[in-house]
């Protein structure tokens, strides 16, 4: 069983009172302060080759401006990366993920093609809104039905985490989907090397 991490925004090292303080465009929503916190602590001391999935002009990843890591934004159908096997280090898919089906990818098609750009060992790390909008896996929430899309062969779980459970001091984000509120999913994975050997095998 996967443990889930609940991070409340009284824990948050950006709460100042009843705000967040966090800064990375001047609009962001509430969700989208949250997500941008969660990748600088997870992803400000990258070292490698680094891909970025469904960046556009979002990319937090890229404004880290951090020498030990060389950047590459990956463009395109997440089903068919044009990029060698076992060449990135870590792959960062932000906040894209619930929108692979709009462009005709299924999500074993992207975790599969990912799972190949990665070297063995590499980190992938996946943010998404939950209760909130893409696909309906993801409006839904059922994290064990998430989880499920990382095959325990190739994938190792190494966190899991609800952010803004609970938000108080700060304002709920407004309900999108049912009765309740939206709140982001951090999930950090690692590639299994046994099943990168058979992967290559099996070509």
């Amino acid at each position: 069983m996967i443990e889930v991490i609940q991070r409340a925004c009284k824990t948050c090292k950006w709460r100042r009172r009843r705000r967040c303080a966090y800064k990375y465009r001047r609009r962001d929503s509430a969700l989208r302060k949250c997500i941008n916190a969660a990748r600088n602590e997870n992803l400000k001391h990258l070292e490698g080759l680094v891909g970025e999935v469904g960046a556009g002009k979002n990319s937090l990843v890229r404004s880290f401006r951090n020498e030990q890591f060389k950047y590459v934004e990956i463009r395109g159908k997440v089903s068919n990366i044009l990029l060698e096997d076992n060449t990135m280090d870590v792959i960062v898919a932000g906040q894209c993920m619930e929108h692979w089906y709009q462009r005709g990818d299924t999500l074993e098609q992207g975790l599969t093609q990912i799972h190949r750009v990665l070297k063995p060992g590499g980190l992938l790390y996946i943010d998404v809104p939950i209760h909130s909008h893409g696909l309906k896996l993801f409006k839904d929430g059922d994290i064990d039905e998430i989880m499920k899309i990382f095959p325990e062969d190739s994938w190792e779980i190494l966190k899991v985490e609800k952010r803004r459970i609970p938000c108080a001091p700060l304002a709920e984000v407004p309900k999108q989907v049912g009765d309740i509120n939206p709140y982001p999913l951090v999930i950090v994975t690692r590639s299994k090397n046994e099943v990168r050997r058979d992967f290559e095998a099996s070509e």
